[in-house]
Parts: structure tokens; sequence; C-alpha cells
């Protein structure tokens, strides 16, 4: 691949700024869109905030090496190189020269210190993160990815069954609303599950009941939920007239709604005399 190496330069107190890239002009205009959205990151850039003070009109670029690489950290190298050579005041990270993975670890130090000290910094990320998991699926897939694997690292699972410890009321009360505001997806998810995992499930169910047929504790809540139950049922065990005049149990208004030839054809010519 061909990368170019640039520099770009404000004719006010020539203040220099470099950067690597494979197209240049495209990333010259990118500089230029940056500086007018406070939702992307690279907003608070020096640069970017010298483009905001003294206008676009007043900055030029210009290649000052172009370079065949294979990996994009050879093109970073040449780029620290030219920064420390020129001593770009605009950059951010300059000097020394550094590898890419250094320069990675820097940045998510950087991030992890403004998140826990600077609100509006804070805000912004809340802000950017919201609005590409609302608009773009690959960022949303990727932060998914991310997360899981992240959920999976021994020192995050011990530090939330810490929290889980320390906060059972606070952990039970957040998961009780996230179930109700997300109620009829889970709903549909779960059933999507159980019908193509039916026999899976009740294998399970077979093997667990078997395990457990003799623990006290566990056939004691088992006849609590059967008794439980027999009791809803006996309240939804009433007779009831439905609209379209059919007469059925309570417990089955919700099913003959929904699925009964007479009540959808009389909520068809219902709508038809509208």
């Amino acid at each position: 691949m061909i990368g170019f190496i640039y520099k770009i330069t404000n004719s006010v107190d020539n203040r220099e700024y470099v950067g690597s890239s494979k197209d240049v002009n495209k990333r010259f205009a990118l500089h230029k869109f940056y500086s007018e959205s406070p939702n992307y990151r690279a907003y608070d850039m020096k640069l970017c905030q010298c483009i905001r003070e003294l206008g676009f009109d007043k900055f030029s670029i210009e290649i000052i090496e172009t370079i065949t690489f294979t990996e994009k950290a050879e093109l970073l190298e040449r780029e620290k190189f030219h920064i420390n050579d020129l001593s770009s005041s605009l950059n951010t990270i300059k000097n020394p020269i550094i590898s890419a993975e250094e320069t990675k670890i820097q940045r998510a130090e950087y991030h992890k210190t403004q998140m826990e000290t600077n609100p509006e910094y804070k805000a912004k990320k809340a802000a950017y993160h919201k609005t590409q998991m609302e608009t773009n699926p690959e960022y949303k897939s990727k932060k998914s990815e991310y997360g899981k694997e992240y959920c999976q690292k021994p020192e995050v699972k011990a530090k939330q069954q810490a929290y889980i410890d320390a906060n059972p009321e606070t952990v039970k009360q957040t998961k009780k609303d996230c179930y109700e505001k997300h109620k009829d997806k889970y709903l549909a998810d779960a059933k999507i599950r159980y019908e193509n995992n039916m026999g899976v499930v009740k294998e399970r169910s077979k093997a667990r009941h078997e395990a457990k047929k003799n623990d006290v504790e566990y056939i004691a809540k088992r006849r609590a939920a059967s008794k439980a139950y027999r009791e809803k049922q006996k309240l939804l065990n009433v007779d009831v007239v439905c609209e379209c005049g059919a007469k059925l149990k309570k417990n089955n208004l919700p099913r003959h709604k929904k699925k009964a030839p007479a009540h959808i054809a009389f909520l068809s010519c219902k709508a038809g005399l509208k």
C-alpha cells in the first residue's frame, strides 16, 4: 500500500500539524469536518481548536513523504519521526517516537483520566456513543462483541460480583426496571429460543428434576409454585362473554381474540361497518 506523511500549516503563526493517510485531500477535508462537529472525539484536538480560532482558509497542506508499507505501524512510525523532527506544536501526542501499541495505551489512559475528571468530555462521549448505537449497525455490532469479551475477563467478573454482593437491592431493582422496559422483546426472544430448543430445554428440566427430587427445599418450592398456579387458575376459570358473543372461560379469552375464526370474522365485519 502507498501512504503519505503530510504537514498542515496555518499562515497566521506557522504552527504545524503532522499526520499520515492514504488519501491526503480526504483527510484534510475530514479535519475541517471534525472541527465543526462537537459529537466527535477529534473535535477537541489542538488542530481542530486552531481551525475554529483562525478559520479553515488560513490552513494549507503539503505532502512531506510518500511511503510504501504493508503494516499500518510502519506508516505511523514515519509519522512519529516527522512529528519529532519538526516539533509540530499542533499534534496532541509528540516526542518521543513511539510504536502504534504504545500510542494506543497512551490514548486509553488519556480517555480514562478524562472520563473520571472531565464532565464535559464524559457527556460528549455519551452523546457520541448513543448516536452511533442508534444509527450505525457496524458500530453497534463491534461494541456488542467487545462488551461480551470484556465481561469474560476474570478481573471484570470479580469486580461485578463484588458490586452485586455489596448492593443486592440496587442490582435487583435495576434488573426489574430493565425487564419492565424491554419486557415485550424479552418475552418474544424467550419464546423463539424455547421453540428452537424445545427438546434440549425439556431434557435439561428433566435432568434438573431428577438431580433434586430428594432435595426437601426444592420439593417444597415446587409444591408452593404448583399451589400458586392452581389458585391463579381458579380466579381465571370463570365464564365470560366475548364482544363477538362467544361464551368461554376467562383464561382462554386472550387466545380466543387472537386466533378464533369467529372472533376474527367479527372484527372484520365491525371494521367494514365503520
